[in-house]
């Protein structure tokens, strides 16, 4: 108010961290300067210890991993049946996985199996998904909760996570951030630079997943996606929004709206990215 002026002063290092403009992908270069190494692990289960058998959850999986290798991903870890178990798959996701995963890497979880929904006290909902020892009678203790999917995002430190869930339950906590508005200028370079945690699921609470022609209904849109299907504004990429915009409603009306996939975004505004093969 008197007119006088201060200044202060103040240096920031940080590592630096830019992305060529993009606006299509078209090379294999392009794909490797917004990931450095792509990871995935891919879970199924038909045969249950206590919960009932399912029939096309493992050749599911093994589609799921087959698609993986054509667009681009270095390390698929796939876990079937038998050893799918509650330790296997937490030693996987909180052990193994921080230990090999980079900044500029993503991940992609895949979840073929039971899912499970449990109503809380305060009115809200836990999600879990079934391994294959889980105890029907103590789910809690013996499932994988999606509280505990959602905590991986703070142990490794990849910038794009993406969870598919070929399994209907709720609970999954998902905030309302829309990420960055397509018209933004240069849109691809933007979403492959932010953070990104996002999560699809076959359907929610007392939803059933339907089986039919060897493929779960939901993993066979999803594996149409990653073919192009779901690529909507053809620049040769599926983003993680985009894959939601397909799957839900193509997977409803499939089903006679008997199963309809939720998705959303857990953390970050930022997109994971597919990329199509043409």
């Amino acid at each position: 108010r008197l007119g006088n002026h201060a200044h202060i002063s103040m240096e920031i290092e940080g590592e630096k961290y830019a992305l060529p403009p993009l606006t299509r992908i078209e090379s294999a270069t392009q794909l490797q300067s917004l990931y450095e190494k792509s990871f995935a692990v891919v879970i199924g289960i038909n045969k249950y210890k206590n919960w009932p058998s399912l029939e096309f959850a493992v050749n599911d999986a093994k589609s799921v991993s087959e698609e993986l290798k054509k667009t681009g991903f270095d390390s698929i870890t796939v876990i079937l049946d038998s050893e799918a178990t509650q330790r296997r798959i937490l030693t996987e996701l909180f052990h193994e996985l921080p230990k090999k995963m980079g900044r500029n890497d993503r991940l992609f979880f895949y979840f073929a199996g039971h899912g499970q929904t449990e109503d809380l006290p305060d009115g809200g909902k836990r999600g879990y998904i079934i391994p294959v020892d889980c105890d029907m009678n103590n789910y809690r203790a013996t499932a994988v909760s999606m509280d505990q999917i959602r905590s991986l995002s703070r142990r490794i430190s990849a910038k794009h996570i993406f969870y598919a869930m070929d399994s209907c339950y709720s609970g999954l906590g998902l905030n309302r951030s829309g990420g960055v508005s397509p018209r933004t200028s240069d849109y691809l370079r933007k979403i492959a630079s932010m953070r990104a945690v996002q999560i699809i699921t076959a359907g929610g609470k007392g939803e059933q997943v339907q089986e039919k022609e060897g493929h779960g209904l939901f993993t066979s849109h999803f594996l149409q996606a990653l073919n192009g299907k779901g690529d909507l504004n053809k620049d040769n990429v599926v983003t993680g929004t985009e894959l939601g915009a397909y799957l839900r409603p193509t997977v409803s009306n499939a089903s006679g709206q008997a199963q309809t996939p939720l998705y959303g975004r857990l953390e970050g505004e930022g997109e994971y990215l597919f990329f199509v093969q043409r």
